[in-house]
């Protein structure tokens, strides 16, 4: 799970679009922190391209971590 984390910084550091699949994925992880980690880096990639994953997520979400998260993107 570090290691996913870690990976999904380092994606949205970089700006990788080729990255925003497998973030969208992600947002269906197991680990709060990743789902919350691949949040922001797809919002930070892909922008108003990511906003239907995100709200879809958003609207599932019951970590309050991860809802925290989706609330400072401003969807």
């Amino acid at each position: 799970r570090q290691l996913d984390a870690g990976l999904v910084q380092a994606a949205a550091n970089g700006q990788v679009l080729e990255a925003a699949p497998l973030l969208t994925r992600l947002l269906d992880d197991a680990s709060p922190v990743v789902r919350g980690h691949a949040a922001w880096a797809l919002h930070r990639i892909a922008g108003e391209a990511a906003r239907p994953a995100l709200i879809s997520l958003s609207a599932r979400e019951t970590d309050p971590d991860v809802r925290r998260e989706l609330d400072a993107l401003n969807l």
